[in-house]
C-alpha cells in the first residue's frame, strides 16, 4: 500500500516543503490527480487517497496565497496508466472515454488560468452509461445533496415540484440541463450536455 501511495502523496508534500522552505515563489504549482480521488475506485483506496491528497495540498497552498492546481485527470487514450494497465476498455464499458493529447493539453491550459478552483475534474463521461455501470456515486449524491439544499439560480423545492409533471424523457433532460449548469458555474468551465 505504501508503495502506490508514497510516490504521489509524499513526493508532492515533500516537494511543497522545500520549495516552501526554501522562500521561491512559483508561477505554476501542477500536480496529476486522477478521477479516483472525484469518484473512487473499487479495489484502490490506496490510490485514490493518495491522489486526494494532491486535491487536499493544491487547496491549502491556494488558501495560503500560493500557486496551486490538482488536475483530477480521467484516463488518456496514448499514454499514462490505463495505457499500460489495459483498462481504456474498462473505462469505455462504463462510460468514460480516453482523452486526447491536444484535449488534455488544451484542458490543462485552461487549469491553469488565474480565478481556477484549486482542484478541477478533467473527465469524458456519458453520464446515462456511467449510471446504468456505477448506479451509487457518494460524489454525486453528495453534488446533488448540497446543491438541492442551498439551491442554484431557482428555488429547489420547486424545481422538484415542476418535475412531477414531466414524462421520465422530459424529466431526465431536465435534471441533466441543471447538472449541466452547476458543473459549470461551480468549475467555472463551460460544460455540454451529451447529444446522445
Amino acid at each position: 500500500r505504501r508503495k502506490v501511495w508514497r510516490p504521489k502523496a509524499d513526493g508532492a508534500r515533500n516537494f511543497h516543503s522545500a520549495v516552501t522552505k526554501s522562500g521561491s515563489k512559483l508561477d505554476m504549482f501542477v500536480l496529476f490527480s486522477s478521477m479516483a480521488a472525484l469518484f473512487g475506485t473499487q479495489g484502490q483506496a490506496n490510490y485514490a487517497a493518495a491522489n486526494a491528497v494532491l486535491d487536499a495540498l493544491a487547496v491549502e497552498r491556494q488558501a495560503q496565497g500560493m500557486a496551486a492546481v490538482s488536475v483530477q485527470w480521467g484516463p488518456w487514450a496514448e499514454s499514462g496508466m490505463a495505457i499500460s494497465s489495459g483498462v481504456l476498455e474498462t473505462f469505455e464499458r462504463r462510460g468514460v472515454g480516453a482523452i486526447g493529447d491536444e484535449e488534455g493539453t488544451r484542458a490543462l491550459e485552461l487549469s491553469l488560468r488565474r480565478g481556477r478552483p484549486a482542484v478541477l475534474g478533467v473527465v469524458l463521461i456519458e453520464w446515462r452509461r456511467w449510471k446504468e455501470q456505477m448506479p451509487v456515486s457518494p460524489f454525486l449524491e453528495v453534488f446533488a445533496t448540497q446543491h438541492l439544499q442551498r439551491g442554484t439560480g431557482e428555488n429547489a423545492p420547486d424545481f422538484v415540484s415542476s418535475l412531477q409533471d414531466m414524462s421520465g424523457d422530459a424529466r431526465a433532460a431536465e435534471i441533466e440541463t441543471r447538472v449541466m449548469r452547476i458543473v459549470a458555474e461551480t468549475t467555472c468551465i463551460a460544460v455540454e450536455a451529451d447529444d446522445a
